[in-house]
């Protein structure tokens, strides 16, 4: 899957392998959940089926964009790595959030 960064035009790749079917699910009832506000988004499972925030991750869950857009970059970067998103092109920390965000299949924008 492939999306486009708001402003910057680049796309993301995220590796998804033979959960596809699972995480379009996932991403299909995170888009009716906007922002998170109102129903808080649900753990979107790694490639690996992983669960990212239980051992070995440990990564806050992602519950919400604003969630999302305070990340610490220690933790943005452990979540590109987790659920394997490129970032060949090295973006900034604010890019990686929007491409984490389209991951899990946010359809709030964090405008980068």
């Amino acid at each position: 899957m492939a999306v486009q960064d708001s402003k910057a035009g680049n796309q993301t790749s995220v590796n998804r392998g033979s959960y596809e079917a699972s995480i379009n699910r996932d991403c299909w009832n995170r888009k009716s959940r906007g922002i998170g506000h109102t129903i808080p988004y649900e753990i979107v499972p790694l490639p690996n089926r992983g669960d990212p925030t239980l051992a070995p991750y440990d990564l806050p869950p992602l519950s919400t964009l604003q969630v999302i857009e305070v990340l610490p970059p220690p933790i943005v970067n452990a979540y590109v790595a987790a659920y394997g998103i490129n970032v060949q092109d090295h973006p900034t920390v604010r890019v990686k959030r929007a491409r984490i965000a389209h991951a899990i299949g946010s359809s709030a924008v964090i405008e980068v």
